[in-house]
C-alpha cells in the first residue's frame, strides 16, 4: 500500500515537471511567426518578390504589400526579420504594425523605424526591426506592411518554399487594400511570452 502511494506521488510529480518543462514561461523569447526556412539551405527564395516603391520611384508605381498573422498566445512582440532588395532610389522602407479591418490591412498600431534593403541577389541576409515590446493578444489578427519611401523601388523577398496564404496589395490607382491567395514574403517574427 505504501509503496503504490509513493509510485502514485512520484508519476504526478514527473508528470507536472514535463508539463512544467514543455510550457513557455513568462518573459521566454518566442516565435511568433515564421515563413523563413531555419534549415539547412536559403532562408528564402532569392529570385522572386513583391515589387515595394514609390510615386517617386523609376517606375513610379506606388506599392505597399501587407501580410496577416495570428498569434497562439499572448505575446510582447520585439523583432520583425525581413528579406527586403533595394533595387533603386533612396533605400529607405517603413514597416508599420497594422490592426486588422476585415481581412486587410487596418489602423496602424505601431510605426518601426524606417530600414534600409539590401542588394539583390544576396543570400540569407535579412533586415529587422525592433520594439521594447508591443502587446499582442492570441487569436487576433495583425498585419505587418512594408511601404517604400520618397524615390525607393524594392521587392519582399518569397519564402524559399513558395508557401501560399493571404497577401494584401495597394496600388497606386487603388483606393483599398487587394486581398488575394498568393506566394507568401520571407518573415520571421520574434516576442517574449507574456503571462
Amino acid at each position: 500500500m505504501k509503496r503504490g502511494g509513493l509510485l502514485g506521488r512520484s508519476l504526478a510529480f514527473l508528470m507536472l515537471l514535463v508539463a512544467a518543462m514543455s510550457s513557455t514561461w513568462a518573459g521566454e523569447r518566442v516565435e511568433v511567426y515564421s515563413t523563413f526556412n531555419l534549415g539547412r539551405g536559403a532562408k528564402y527564395d532569392l529570385h522572386q518578390s513583391w515589387s515595394i516603391e514609390s510615386n517617386g520611384s523609376f517606375w513610379s508605381n506606388k506599392s505597399y504589400v501587407g501580410i496577416p498573422f495570428v498569434p497562439s498566445r499572448d505575446v510582447s512582440l520585439r523583432k520583425v526579420l525581413l528579406p527586403i532588395w533595394h533595387i533603386d532610389g533612396a533605400n529607405a522602407y517603413y514597416v508599420s504594425l497594422r490592426a486588422d479591418e476585415n481581412g486587410v490591412p487596418g489602423a496602424f498600431l505601431h510605426n518601426f523605424d524606417s530600414i534600409e534593403g539590401m542588394a539583390p541577389g544576396v543570400c540569407c541576409e535579412v533586415v529587422s526591426v525592433t520594439s521594447r515590446g508591443i502587446p499582442l493578444t492570441a487569436g487576433q489578427t495583425y498585419w505587418i506592411v512594408v511601404k517604400a519611401k520618397a524615390d525607393t523601388a524594392g521587392g519582399w523577398v518569397f519564402n524559399v518554399w513558395n508557401n501560399e496564404g493571404i497577401v494584401a496589395f495597394k496600388r497606386k490607382e487603388q483606393a483599398h487594400w487587394q486581398p488575394r491567395t498568393d506566394v507568401l514574403p520571407a518573415i520571421r517574427i520574434l516576442g517574449e511570452a507574456m503571462p
